[in-house]
Order: structure tokens, then sequence, then C-alpha cells
């Protein structure tokens, strides 16, 4: 006998596309939950130990809504541009955080929707379409106007530009159901209430969010503080320096991995920080005094490698030309 989605579904196959076009940011590949909760990209191995990925379909979808397979939902397109801000708040008091938050958006014209999980919540923001780095910036501004870091609470998307063949960060697709759990979290109103009773109603609801208005957009990145960066040559790592070095080398010695990457990225006193290239929950990044390294398996280890991958290149290998371009970048922005 067919559910209430099964027949929801079949008389408003509408509200599939529109959920889809919200929520789903690139049909080239699509990642799957596993019982243990984690997530993996659907793919075939080769036995060259090459990968082809499945891309996402309509049939997946549905398969998702009906609670017989488990989706996530990837934050950034191809381009490295999104329509979510989404923060995730799993701390105890993660889901009145989160309510508390969009509450007083509210009064500043800023729709947010409220969804639970199985540690505290996601708040979920609809925009215009913006690049990552104006998601983020307007993201980690919201959160500092309330006194919170991103330390506090995670934001996604996680990263500025997806990087080479990198699909970036992501989040379980609303309306699935957990794979170790078994159970299905919905959203929320404004009083804390279910948003509403059945869960066909909600996703009617999330197939045509109330997005945040470009003129509230607009506002919030003019608001927005670019990164300061606060770049000093190290004096002492320079003492050998020499008119004769090359481009590459002065750069090498002019200030070390960890204070220059530390201008990018949060680092604790053990060097240790989240990873921008690939979705790091484990603080995979480890910084030290004459290199970097990301457990996870992204490559670089130099201040030129770190800047390469920060400024979206497909790969650490660059045209000559491109290679020139930033080794001048970078002389300029330590002050040579």
């Amino acid at each position: 006998m067919k559910g209430e989605i099964d027949r929801y579904l079949e008389q408003n196959p509408e509200t599939l596309r529109a959920f889809s076009d919200i929520f789903i940011a690139r049909q080239d590949t699509y990642p799957y939950q596993l019982p243990d909760g984690s997530y993996t990209r659907a793919h075939h191995s080769h036995p060259d130990g090459s990968k082809t990925y499945y891309p996402f379909t309509m049939q997946l979808l549905e398969l998702h809504l009906k609670g017989e397979r488990t989706l996530g939902a990837y934050i950034l397109n191809p381009k490295s541009y999104t329509s979510r801000i989404i923060l995730d708040d799993d701390s105890d008091q993660g889901l009145e955080r989160l309510h508390n938050l969009a509450q007083l958006w509210q009064t500043q014209n800023i729709p947010s929707y409220l969804e639970q999980s199985r540690r505290g919540g996601h708040l979920w923001l609809f925009t215009p379409p913006l690049s990552g780095r104006d998601a983020r910036r307007i993201g980690k501004h919201l959160l500092s106007e309330q006194g919170l870091t991103t330390r506090d609470i995670e934001l996604y998307p996680k990263q500025e530009f997806l990087h080479g063949d990198q699909v970036g960060s992501l989040l379980r697709l609303p309306f699935g159901r957990h794979r170790l759990t078994g159970q299905v979290y919905g959203f929320l109103d404004s009083d804390g209430h279910p948003l509403a009773l059945r869960l066909r109603d909600q996703l009617a609801i999330l197939s045509r969010p109330e997005r945040v208005p470009q003129l509230i957009i607009d506002n919030l990145l003019a608001a927005a503080p670019a990164a300061a960066r606060h770049f000093g040559i190290d004096r002492q790592r320079l003492k050998s320096y020499s008119p004769t070095l090359s481009p590459d080398e002065k750069i090498k010695r002019a200030m070390s991995p960890r204070d220059f990457i530390s201008q990018y990225v949060e680092i604790n006193s053990q060097g240790r920080g989240l990873c921008p290239f690939h979705d790091d929950h484990k603080m995979s990044l480890a910084v030290y005094e004459d290199g970097w390294h990301c457990f996870a398996g992204c490559e670089g280890q130099t201040i030129i490698d770190f800047y390469i991958r920060w400024q979206g290149y497909p790969s650490l290998k660059l045209p000559a030309a491109e290679w020139k371009q930033v080794l001048a970048e970078l002389l300029q922005l330590l002050g040579f």
C-alpha cells in the first residue's frame, strides 16, 4: 500500500522539482548516509583505483523522502556558488540558541528556517546566489553581531572555494531518515512548534522558502568586514637574505607557515585547525614553523602551496604565467 508521501509526490510532481532546485547544488554527484551516520559519495571503483561518481537523479530524491535512502546535500555548486547559509549547532543548548537567533533575525527582516537534528539543530537562510566567500562573510558577520564565532556554531558552506575536484561540505538533506537513529527530523516555527503537522506540508513550505531579500544581502555585505590580514616579514628568518634569492625562496623565508596560515584559519595552541580544503570535522590541518600538512590528504606544505589552494586554483601545478602571478601577489602581500 502506498504511503502518504508516495501519493503526495505522485499528485504534486512540481513540489519534488522545486525541492530539488532549492537544496541540490549539483547534479553530477551525490552523497548518501551510511548506517553509522557518516557519508560517502556514490561511486564505482575501477581496478586501477580510479572512481566513477554516479549522478543525482529525481528517483533518488523520491527514495530519500520516502525514507528508503538518505542523501546528503552539498552546499556549493561546481562554480563555488550557493544560495544557502546554514548554522549547525549540536551543543546541548544548540536548538534553543538557534531558535533565539531566528527570532532575532525575524525582527530584522531576515527569514530563516529552523530544523531539528540528532543533536541540536540547523538554521537555514535561503539567499540569492552568492559566492562561497560572500556567503561565509555574511554568516560570520551575523554570528559576530551576537558575540559568536564559527568555533561556537559551525557555518556552512565551510569553504570559500572548491579546490580541484573536491565537492566541499555537506549536510543531511532535510526530511531524510537518519540511518543511525531511524528518525526523521522536521522544522519548527517561530514559537518552537512543528512548522506543520504533516511531513507533506513541511515539504511544500520548504520547497518554496522565503529568501533573504537582495537589499538585506547588500547591506550585510557592506557591513561585513573583509578578512583583515596582518602580514609581517620575520627578519630573523630572513637573516640570510640575499638579493639573489629567487622570488619563491624570498616568500618561503619571509614568514613562517604558522604565522601565514593563521591569518586564514583559526589555529589552536597545538598548531591544529580545520582544513579549509575539505569538509573537515577533525582538525586535520597541522601547521608547523617549517610547513603544514593535512592528515586527510590535501596536498601542500609551503606558504605558496597554501595560497594557491586558497585562491581556488584547481591544481598546485600552475602554468608559468599563473605561477609568476601568484609569486607577484605574495611578494606584494608580504611587503617586498
